[in-house]
C-alpha cells in the first residue's frame, strides 16, 4: 500500500513529467491546471513536515522539481511560475533563489528585449553586483521604447541592491542611468514625455525611499528635468521635494514664481502635501500654487496638515493669509470675523 510520502512524490514526478510532455503514467491531464496541482501537492508536503513527518524531506522533493526548472527547452515564463508555486511553500536554499533570480531576470528580459538571447545570462555572473551591472548597461544600451524602459525598473526593484557607495554618486547609481536613459526617450521622442515623467517620479520616490537617491543625486536629475522645460514642473519640484536640500528647494521655488499661470496637471494632490511637510508655505505665497493649496487644505481632513501651514504663515509674519486660511477651512464658525479671534480659537481648537 502507498504511504502518503509515496503518494506526494509521485505527484511531483507526474507533474514535472507533463510539463516535458511524455508523462510516465497514463492519466488524461486536459483540464488539469499543473499549477495548481503542484501547488496543492507543495502545500500538503508543508503541512506534512510542520506534523513532524520525517520521511519525506523538502531537498527530496526540490532534486526532482529543479531540473524542470532548468530546462530551457521549456518556455522562461512557464519555468518562473513553477518556481513562484515553489517559493510560495517551500524554504528554499541560496542555491535555489539564484536560480529564481536567474529565471525572473531572464523573463523580464525575454519579454522586453526579443533580440537579446537570455540563454547567455550566466547565473554565476548575475549572483555578483559586478555582473548584473554589466547586464544592464548593456540592456540600457538596448532600450527604446517604453516596454523596455519599465523592465530596466522591474530588474533594479528584483535584483539585491547594490552596495551603499554605489547610491552616492551619479556615475555609478543604476536608478540615476535609468532616469538618464529614459528621459534620452523623451528627447528623442521614442515614447511620450508623460508617460516616461511619471515613470522618472516613480523612480525616484522608491529610490529615495529607500536611500538610494542621495542629495547630489537628485540635484542631478532636477537639473536634468529643468532642462525639459516649464511643463515638467510637476516632477522637477516633486522630485526636488524628495530632499530636505534647502538649496534644492530654492531652485525649484524660482521656477514657480516664473510661472503665469496654471495649466491641468501643472500639479496634484501629493506635491501640494509637500509644500507643507517640507515647511515651504511661506516661499510659495506669491506663486499661483497658493491658491491651489488652500483648496488642498480646505479639502483634506488632514487637520495636522491645515495647523503646519496655519503656524507657518503665522511664524513667518503673515497674519492676515493665516486667517484667511482659517476662515475658508469648513472647521471654523463664519461669525469669527477678526484675525485675532480667528488665529486664537483655531489654536485652541486644534
Amino acid at each position: 500500500m502507498a504511504t502518503p510520502e509515496d503518494v506526494m512524490m509521485d505527484v511531483v514526478r507526474f507533474l514535472v513529467s507533463a510539463w516535458q510532455g511524455e508523462p510516465t503514467i497514463e492519466i488524461d491531464t486536459e483540464g488539469l491546471d499543473l499549477l495548481e496541482a503542484l501547488s496543492h501537492v507543495l502545500k500538503e508536503l508543508k503541512g506534512y513536515l510542520q506534523d513532524g513527518g520525517d520521511m519525506l524531506s523538502e531537498e527530496e522533493v526540490m532534486d526532482e522539481l529543479r531540473p524542470i526548472c532548468e530546462n530551457k527547452d521549456l518556455s522562461i515564463s512557464t519555468r518562473v511560475e513553477i518556481l513562484k508555486v515553489i517559493e510560495k511553500h517551500l524554504a528554499l536554499s541560496s542555491e535555489d533563489q539564484q536560480l529564481i533570480s536567474v529565471m525572473r531576470t531572464g523573463n523580464v528580459v525575454a519579454l522586453a528585449w526579443k533580440d537579446v538571447d537570455v540563454s547567455a545570462i550566466d547565473p554565476e555572473e548575475l549572483a555578483t553586483a559586478d555582473g548584473r551591472n554589466t547586464l544592464l548597461e548593456s540592456l540600457i544600451a538596448q532600450t527604446n521604447e517604453e516596454k523596455q524602459a519599465q523592465a530596466l525598473v522591474t530588474l533594479l526593484q528584483l535584483w539585491p541592491n547594490f552596495e551603499e557607495k554605489v547610491y552616492s554618486s551619479t556615475s555609478s547609481n543604476p536608478w540615476i542611468k535609468v532616469c538618464d536613459k529614459l528621459l534620452q526617450l523623451v528627447q528623442y521622442k521614442h515614447i511620450s514625455k508623460q508617460e516616461v515623467l511619471e515613470l522618472v517620479w516613480h523612480v525616484s520616490k522608491e529610490s529615495s525611499g529607500s536611500d538610494m537617491l542621495g542629495s547630489e543625486c537628485i540635484f542631478w536629475l532636477l537639473e536634468r528635468l529643468q532642462g525639459c522645460g516649464i511643463k515638467v514642473i510637476k516632477y522637477s519640484t516633486k522630485v526636488a521635494l524628495l530632499s530636505d536640500d534647502s538649496v534644492l528647494h530654492e531652485k525649484v521655488i524660482e521656477d514657480l514664481k516664473k510661472l503665469e499661470k496654471l495649466e491641468e496637471g501643472d500639479c496634484d494632490e501629493e506635491m501640494l502635501t509637500a509644500f507643507v511637510t517640507r515647511n515651504l508655505v511661506t516661499k510659495i505665497l506669491p506663486t499661483v500654487f497658493y491658491g491651489p493649496l488652500v483648496s488642498h487644505l480646505n479639502e483634506s481632513d488632514d487637520k495636522e496638515l491645515l495647523r503646519s501651514a496655519v503656524n507657518q504663515l503665522q511664524n513667518g509674519g503673515y497674519e492676515r493669509e493665516a486667517a484667511s486660511l482659517v476662515f475658508s477651512s469648513s472647521s471654523l464658525p463664519r461669525s469669527l470675523c477678526t484675525i485675532s479671534s480667528a488665529l486664537a480659537t483655531y489654536s485652541k481648537w486644534m
